[in-house]
């Protein structure tokens, strides 16, 4: 019996499909439930039950609930990155503009995917290991800007990190407004810029 099939005298007919696109339909389940009801509520039963499947199905791509989530904060990733230019060196005199750039490219990635692994990452829930997931993301997308923020600022590395934490701090609370509906795309924009400028100027050479 194919993977994706149940016995038809136990269940509905379900729709096939191929192992690849049954996994990103699982992935997606899983975000979808992240970003509207929480972490907590991204359990192997309930993703099974959204998506049609039987929970063998689920287990067959994701081991347990933590490879599920993660896999959501990876997709999260790559749809972000797809978005942000390919390049990882920023002039200095350029680093804000590109937060901008960013800040948008987050925008996009969130309407594409939902707003569940943006919420996960660098959070501080109940959970351990997801909160590392979470801050090991964070601290990927962050990467490529150290160097120039360091340049920009002259501060040590440790405090470009820092700074950095504090600049994707500020997006998140204003981000949240955005998808809460409180702001739209051009009012986050010309709020983050000017509150992120405001920021990095303090730590200016």
């Amino acid at each position: 019996m194919p993977d994706d099939q149940e016995n038809p005298t136990d269940a509905p007919a379900r729709t096939r499909l191929a192992p690849d696109d049954r996994r990103q339909q699982l992935v997606e389940t899983a975000a979808a439930i992240l970003g509207s009801e929480g972490v907590e509520q991204v359990r192997v039963p309930r993703v099974a039950d959204e998506a049609g499947v039987s929970r063998p199905v689920v287990y067959r791509f994701f081991p347990n609930r933590h490879a599920l989530i993660l896999a959501v904060l990876e997709d999260f990733r790559a749809e972000l990155e797809s978005r942000l230019p390919t390049s990882t060196k920023t002039p200095p005199d350029d680093l804000f503009r590109e937060v901008r750039v960013f800040v948008d490219a987050a925008c996009g990635a969130i309407e594409a995917k939902g707003p569940g692994a943006w919420y996960l990452m660098g959070s501080n829930g109940l959970d351990p290991e997801l909160n590392e997931l979470g801050e090991q993301l964070e601290a990927q997308l962050l990467e490529p800007w150290l160097p120039s923020l360091g340049e920009l600022t002259g501060v040590s590395p440790r405090e470009a990190k820092i700074i950095a934490k504090m600049v994707v701090a500020a997006a998140r609370a204003v981000i949240e407004l955005w998808i809460a509906g409180q702001l739209d795309r051009e009012e986050l924009l010309l709020l983050l810029s000017r509150g992120i400028s405001g920021v990095l100027t303090e730590f200016l050479q």
